[in-house]
């Protein structure tokens, strides 16, 4: 409840990664936390099990599959063994392929978590969720500084709006230059993108003149290559 508290600041950054996903998952990590405490469980072993944990929650999130239920078969594996718990939480979690699938056209689940993790932000306190193509673009709304929004063909627009919530159109930014990129086409927004410290709102800067479909795909590519080892389904053998 208030991962602070915690004596060890890596357990307690764990923690508070963990609370993005509410409190269903509590009996294990409380299951975790006790055996940390009395010795069963060494430091790293509960820090790579709360990974494990983030993975497989974050992962069936990302695919559409329900992450309700699973505390219970998972603490019961966690009182047969460390590697009871590894084998059963592998077994549902959903793989890279699938994964990859999800980001590429789903909405991101947990942007702040994600992108500030992927980041290597210490948290999101100032900074905003900024999406490059705006979820309601004005007519004046320009990807390259010549064609306006309004004279887009549908089938762009509508490419465009399919993928305004995905992983690759998606960065955070600092709340100053927030304010200033806020609705502005993506020629005005580069310079903003420039000038913040988050890399990968930096990134964007460098990529490219043009934001198109092409450019956010390429960015999802990118970032799902990241996402998959920051979040990695655990290794078992049968």
């Amino acid at each position: 409840l208030d991962p602070a508290r915690a004596d060890d600041p890596v357990i307690a950054r764990q923690l508070t990664y963990l609370n993005t996903f509410g409190r269903g998952i509590y009996p294990l990590a409380l299951r975790l936390l006790h055996e940390h405490g009395e010795g069963e469980l060494t430091a790293a072993e509960l820090l790579v099990s709360l990974e494990h944990v983030q993975s497989l929650l974050l992962r069936r999130t990302v695919v559409g599959v329900t992450t309700d239920r699973l505390v219970a078969r998972l603490c019961r594996a966690a009182a047969v063994s460390r590697g009871a718990l590894v084998h059963a939480i592998a077994r549902i979690t959903p793989s890279d392929e699938r994964t990859r699938v999800g980001l590429k056209y789903g909405d991101l689940p947990h942007a702040h978590y994600v992108l500030g993790r992927l980041a290597g932000t210490n948290g999101p306190d100032g900074l905003d969720l900024e999406h490059v193509v705006p979820l309601a673009p004005s007519d004046d709304w320009s990807p390259d500084g010549s064609r306006r929004w309004a004279d887009l063909a549908d089938d762009e627009q509508n490419s465009f709006r399919a993928l305004a919530q995905t992983l690759g159109n998606l960065t955070l930014l600092e709340e100053p230059l927030a304010e200033r990129a806020f609705g502005a086409s993506f020629p005005e927004k580069r310079p903003v993108y420039a000038s913040s410290d988050v890399v990968l709102t930096r990134e964007i800067a460098d990529a490219s003149t043009v934001w198109s479909t092409a450019a956010i795909a390429a960015r999802t590519e990118h970032l799902t290559d990241v996402f998959v080892r920051v979040w990695e389904r655990p290794a078992v053998v049968s």
